[in-house]
C-alpha cells in the first residue's frame, strides 16, 4: 500500500513498468483526470471513473486482486478506505476470471482519500471502499487506474 499526495506521485516511478504510464498520466493531468474509461496501454493500464454515495462501514466489504494493482484518486468528495493483506481475511466469493475476490474480516489500516491524495493498493492487498468520513453518506467521484502487475 502506498498513500501519498498527488503532487508526489512521480516519486513512485520505476517500481513496475506498467505503473509508469499511469503515474506519468496522473502527473501531467492532475486536476483534470479522466471522467470516463481511458485506456493507456490496453488491458494492462486503464482507468474507470465511478460516482456513488459513501456508506456505513458495515455496508462495505473488502475486495482483492491477484493480477492488478489499483491507483485510487478522488475527483470530488472524501471516503475512508481500509486495507488488509488477504492472509488475515476470509474469502467470501471468488471470481478469478475477473481478478476479483470478495473478502471479510478485520481492517489492518485505513486512510481518508481526498482530492489531494492517492492510494495504490498492490495485488493481495484487499481494500474496503466507499466508507463514510463525516457521519453521513455523501457523494463522491473517483478515478481508479488498473495496473496489470502479473
Amino acid at each position: 500500500m502506498i498513500y501519498d499526495k498527488i503532487s508526489r506521485i512521480t516519486h513512485y516511478k520505476g517500481m513496475h513498468p506498467h505503473l509508469d504510464p499511469a503515474i506519468d498520466y496522473i502527473a501531467a493531468h492532475a486536476g483534470d483526470l479522466p471522467k470516463e474509461h481511458l485506456e493507456l496501454k490496453g488491458t494492462d493500464v486503464y482507468s474507470n471513473t465511478f460516482q456513488y454515495d459513501t456508506v456505513p462501514d458495515d455496508e462495505s466489504f473488502f475486495e482483492a486482486h491477484r493480477a492488478y494493482a489499483d491507483i485510487h484518486l478522488m475527483l470530488s468528495g472524501t471516503e475512508r478506505i481500509a486495507v488488509s493483506h488477504i492472509s488475515v481475511l476470509e474469502e467470501e466469493e471468488a471470481h478469478p476470471e475477473d481478478d476479483f475476490w470478495k473478502m471479510g474480516g478485520k481492517e489492518e489500516v485505513s486512510v481518508v482519500l481526498d482530492e489531494s491524495s492517492f492510494l495504490i493498493v498492490l495485488p493481495e492487498e484487499a481494500h474496503k471502499l466507499k466508507m463514510i468520513t463525516d457521519g453521513a453518506p455523501a457523494p463522491v467521484t473517483k478515478c481508479v487506474f488498473k495496473i496489470k502487475m502479473a
